[in-house]
């Protein structure tokens, strides 16, 4: 779940980053929002896209519903409220 929070952040404000700099006019002084872009949209491919990592995040979200749908309503309750 970090992974995939932290690819998707990192690449909305590197997007940002690049409205910013490139609403300044360019050519002023090169900047390296460019290079960011890319490492940012690497992190989103480097170990699966993001929709892998979300089917990956819920077969282990219903893993741990199925679980929790074998004990008693008591005992259920108990690992709900910690």
């Amino acid at each position: 779940m970090g992974k995939l929070f932290t690819s998707e952040m990192s690449n909305r404000v590197t997007a940002s980053a690049l409205d910013i700099f490139s609403a300044e006019g360019g050519g002023m002084e090169p900047v390296p929002v460019g290079r960011y872009i890319r490492d940012a949209r690497l992190t989103e491919i480097g170990e699966g896209t993001s929709e892998v990592q979300r089917i990956i995040i819920a077969k282990e979200l219903m893993k741990d519903a199925d679980k929790m749908a074998d004990l008693p309503g008591d005992r259920l309750l108990s690992v709900i409220m910690g």
